[in-house]
């Protein structure tokens, strides 16, 4: 059992891929419902005032907008500075701009051609199909006879 402290809150929780516990998860959704339809009733409202609003820290809001649930077409959010992490440029939501993506995504797709060509070549087998064989119950009685 894997257990970890909250991000958020710092209680201990069981973890199951998730860096917050269950608690924070449901307050997660409900602070983004919240902001969402603020959104949807006031557009073009700054971030700051979202924040006042819905009691939304403006750190929640810049996460959400990282996350690419929010995109600050829809309010004043360019007032948080959401810059791409590759080059700098403002953007709207998400981490990289559509060049970057872009480029970041060519790169993917020709490593992953490279890889193929590889395994062809040579006869490798991808991370996907290991060579290890999968030891059954029986085999390892039989093991040990």
């Amino acid at each position: 059992m894997d257990v970890r402290n909250c991000k958020r809150c710092g209680k201990i929780f069981q973890y199951k891929g998730n860096s917050i516990c269950p608690n924070c998860v449901l307050q997660d959704d409900e602070d983004f419902r919240k902001v969402r339809e603020y959104i949807i009733a006031h557009p073009n409202s700054t971030s700051i005032d979202i924040s006042k609003a819905t009691g939304v820290e403006l750190k929640t809001i810049t996460r959400f907008l990282r996350e690419g649930r929010l995109e600050s077409e829809f309010f004043s959010g360019t007032d948080l500075g959401l810059q791409c992490e590759k080059c700098g440029r403002e953007i709207e939501s998400g981490r990289f701009c559509e060049d970057c993506l872009n480029e970041l995504q060519t790169g993917f797709k020709q490593a992953a051609r490279q890889l193929d060509t590889r395994v062809e070549r040579t006869g490798e087998r991808s991370a996907e199909r290991p060579r290890s064989v999968v030891h059954t119950y029986d085999n390892i009685l039989n093991k040990r006879r």
